[in-house]
């Protein structure tokens, strides 16, 4: 019998960080946008050099970083490294994230 997933509220929490001795002037990079496109966060939004991305479910967050890890190991500048944890957080944690609402395409617009 397949486990029932946790729900609740799920934080992906990705920090960069400059490897090497030299500051490297390159820019801080970013979650790729095609793999959060695609994503089913609720919220995300940038604080403490960090990206946050707001899952309702662990499955989701979990395979949201599995995404992160696979495209950092083939995208991301050699200059910067990336570690994505995911925290279970309450509304009160969330509350001082300074989290936007996800932005979602629809396809039949109202008229």
């Amino acid at each position: 019998m397949k486990q029932m997933e946790r729900s609740g509220l799920w934080l992906v929490i990705v920090r960069w960080s400059r490897t090497g001795l030299l500051k490297s002037p390159d820019q801080q990079p970013t979650v790729d946008k095609a793999i959060a496109m695609d994503s089913p966060f609720i919220a995300s939004g940038r604080r403490h050099e960090s990206d946050n991305y707001l899952f309702l479910n662990r499955a989701d967050a979990e395979s949201f970083k599995e995404r992160i890890e696979e495209n950092m190991k083939r995208k991301v500048s050699p200059k910067w490294k990336a570690k994505a944890d995911i925290a279970e957080v309450t509304p009160e944690d969330i509350a001082h994230l300074d989290l936007d609402p996800a932005q979602r395409k629809t396809r039949n617009p109202k008229a």
